[in-house]
């Protein structure tokens, strides 16, 4: 499964801020943002949009789901879908 969406940023004084989005991997809802200096450094001028793409994550093992690391303690966490993100400049 690939699922791709473009939500829209809105422009501040010093950087580009998305709306509130999901990522597959994260449990609560996010914005991101990037500074005006790196999109400048970058060669462009402006940022249209952040694009989001929810892709199966080659690092989930569902053998492994419910499982608990003996060394850290810590359960499996990995999620079978991940998003992925990327700024589109113009």
């Amino acid at each position: 499964m690939k699922k791709s969406q473009i939500i829209p940023v809105k422009e501040l004084k010093n950087h580009y801020e998305s709306i509130e989005h999901n990522l597959e991997q994260c449990s609560k809802p996010m914005k991101s943002t990037i500074k005006k200096t790196v999109v400048s450094k970058l060669g462009f001028s402006k940022v249209t949009g952040l694009l989001l793409e929810t892709i199966k994550n080659p690092r989930f093992d569902k053998s492994r789901v419910g499982t608990v690391n003996p060394i850290s303690g810590c359960e499996y966490s990995e999620t079978e879908y991940q998003t992925l993100t990327s700024w589109i400049f113009e």
